[in-house]
């Protein structure tokens, strides 16, 4: 749904259509399942390795690693709040 938003009101013309990522700590294929069930569109599932050293063309165009794990991190602490307040997991 967000991804049809997304397109519809933010994509330019001359873009692709938008993909998504689904960022996860660890392989839960019982998650997995469930949260792609009826998906239409074509969907990869890959493990990444990541290297120490990230080519030059690509270190220039990403956030630095340690700022996107804390933000992970933090997104993910913020959620198991929620969860545990509200009962409810986003």
């Amino acid at each position: 749904m967000y991804l049809n938003l997304l397109d519809d009101y933010v994509k330019q013309p001359d873009e692709n259509p938008s993909i998504g990522l689904i960022l996860c700590t660890d392989k839960n294929e019982f998650e997995a399942k469930y949260a792609l069930r009826d998906i239409n569109k074509p969907i990869g599932v890959a493990e990444i390795i990541l290297s120490k050293v990230l080519p030059s063309n690509l270190a220039d165009n990403l956030p630095d690693l340690k700022l996107l794990k804390d933000e992970i991190l933090l997104d993910l602490e913020l959620n198991n709040e929620e969860k545990n307040n509200s009962g409810v997991f986003f």
